[in-house]
């Protein structure tokens, strides 16, 4: 189980941030990848795929642009900015729904150790993150269209909404890792994973 969330960890971390020097150093595709691999380890055996895997399969794919092209740069371009927009919107309503889904599976594994408050605390957290998430989603096209000190002002606030949002969802998943004891394969023969 501490792998599992292990792997979920990094990938969101690898998303994070973002540092660029010709390409991107901290890629976006390999850390929708340990999210597709963490998320597996989770998985209930006997059931199908969870959504949760899907949609880091499909961001694998569909953030390998990402690695290669500067988001600044083209933001800046006149004729590419309007595509790479669209494009970084969609990206992330996508990531909006990974963590929708991955939510629910981890519900699932809370559920498991039977403790009132980690679930409270995980419908909490899941609250949070989807009204804060989906208000910056919905608030940064209007941002275009804002002049002066307001803009910057609102943009600045939206940024740190949505930093502050993602730092506190991937120490809820520190939390929950620590959870389970390093050499407890999980909760007996409910999980697909070993540690």
């Amino acid at each position: 189980m501490r792998v599992a969330f292990k792997y979920i960890i990094i990938g969101f971390l690898l998303i994070l941030f973002d540092i660029h020097v010709f390409i991107d150093i901290l890629p976006d595709p390999v850390g929708y990848l340990m999210i597709f691999i963490g998320t597996r380890k989770l998985e209930f055996k006997g059931s199908s795929t969870h959504p949760t895997s899907v949609v880091a399969s499909i961001l694998i794919f569909a953030s390998l642009p990402t690695i290669f092209l500067d988001a600044q740069f083209f933001s800046q371009q006149v004729s590419i900015g309007e595509w790479w927009g669209i494009y970084r919107n969609v990206l992330s309503l996508l990531d909006i729904i990974l963590v929708y889904f991955l939510f629910q599976l981890i519900k699932d594994v809370v559920k498991t150790l039977n403790s009132f408050e980690l679930i409270r605390k995980t419908e909490k957290m899941y609250k949070w993150y989807m009204i804060v998430m989906l208000t910056v989603l919905f608030i940064q096209p209007f941002l275009l269209n804002i002049n002066g000190q307001a803009a910057i002002g609102l943009m600045l606030l939206v940024v740190a909404c949505a930093l502050i949002t993602q730092i506190s969802f991937i120490f809820f998943l520190r939390n929950i890792q620590k959870q389970f004891t390093p050499s407890s394969p999980g909760k007996g023969d409910k999980f697909n994973i070993e540690a």
